[in-house]
């Protein structure tokens, strides 16, 4: 129901603000847990590290949209059907380009998933230990529905407009085409 530039508005406050304020600190977690504990769990440094590369790359990613693919998806659903195809062909590479940096995101956090057992705490796991396991286990969870609105909702729907496919009737950006 959402216009693209609501849809942009509400990825931005509900996740990225969230992502750029959780990262750093569930890496903090994670560097505590692998130093205190990486000899026994030898996973943990390796999961430390995965997170900070996938931090380093959520960043770019997420300043790539800010600055470049959200404002020209906002300026595109502001013009008529003419111009709107041939704006839309433009940015069809950069979507391809962060479909695949979000698939690329969803890789890591899968082997985190895999290495700590899907977040499971050993036994004698300290606070901290648990801790981090749960922000990771929420991490990805909003990490997928970030994905799956900016991939599935917002970009699929700016495809739908310039096929005419949405089924919205509306055709220049009326009407409810994300």
């Amino acid at each position: 129901e959402m216009s693209a530039s609501e849809l942009i508005s509400y990825i931005l406050i509900h996740h990225h603000f969230y992502t750029k304020q959780h990262m750093p600190l569930i890496l903090g977690h994670l560097e505590k847990v692998a130093f205190k504990h990486g000899e026994r769990y030898t996973y943990m440094p390796k999961v430390a590290t995965l997170f900070g590369a996938l931090q380093d790359e959520m960043l770019q990613h997420m300043q790539k949209e800010e600055r470049i693919l959200f404002p020209a998806i906002k300026e595109l659903e502001q013009h008529s059907n003419n111009e709107t195809n041939t704006a839309a062909n433009f940015i069809a590479q950069p979507i391809a380009v962060m479909e695949a940096e979000h698939e690329e995101a969803g890789n890591i956090l899968a082997q985190i998933r895999e290495l700590t057992n899907n977040f499971t705490p050993p036994e004698d796991a300290c606070t901290t230990f648990r801790i981090s396991l749960m922000e990771l286990e929420e991490f990805e969870k909003n990490l997928h529905q970030h994905v799956h609105l900016e991939n599935n909702i917002l970009f699929e729907g700016l495809a739908a407009k310039k096929t005419g496919t949405c089924g919205c009737g509306g055709g220049n950006g009326a009407g409810g085409c994300a």
